[in-house]
């Protein structure tokens, strides 16, 4: 799965507070998840195709990303690794969740593979299939998060070089990520 939010802000706590606060943080966003993905699935009927839904979500994820480009461009402390490795995990956890809170283009994705696998016969939408599934959905995005914790920590301790520049990566892939997100917008209220 290529950098998205979530996973640099897990590597980025990795890095920061280390390992066990890496997976803390991707525990807190795999939890928000369940819930985002059994949201998902449930009203996916409703909102599926929607333009106006597709516009709107579009225009969340480009402002919450500018917003974090500029933060981690030009505002964000260096990064230091192992520097506050004494704060309480509950608060990494809770960071997760925030992160994994504001991540609103995981409704489209989740949208168009239930969608998909109920047309195709593979998912009873009841809501203990749904629940099941989000809990693997859930799973899966406990382990990815928690291998981008995992290489962030390997990486940090390869070179610590590496760490000065955390946050201008961090910052020019949301701006990557912006201007995908306006490109997307454009093409939504041109095909109109």
């Amino acid at each position: 799965m290529p950098a998205g939010m979530i996973n640099m802000s897990v590597a980025e706590m990795s890095i920061r507070r280390g390992r066990p606060a890496g997976l803390m943080m991707a525990f807190g966003a795999a939890f928000v998840e369940f819930f985002q993905i059994f949201i998902a699935i449930k009203f996916a009927s409703i909102i599926n195709g929607s333009p106006t839904f597709d516009l709107v979500l579009n225009i969340l994820a480009t402002i919450i990303f500018l917003t974090l480009m500029v933060f981690y461009l030009f505002f964000a402390k260096p990064v230091k690794p192992g520097q506050g490795k004494n704060v309480p995990r509950y608060r990494t956890f809770f960071r997760g969740m925030a992160v994994s809170s504001i991540n609103v283009l995981i409704f489209p994705y989740w949208i168009f593979i239930s969608t998909y696998l109920n047309t195709n016969d593979l998912l009873n939408l009841s809501y203990t299939n749904i629940a099941i599934f989000a809990l693997g959905g859930m799973a899966g995005g406990f382990a990815l998060f928690s291998l981008y914790a995992f290489l962030a920590d390997f990486i940090i301790k390869r070179s610590m070089h590496f760490a000065g520049y955390v946050n201008k990566v961090i910052g020019g892939l949301f701006l990557v990520l912006s201007v995908y997100q306006i490109y997307r917008m454009v093409t939504i209220v041109f095909s109109r």
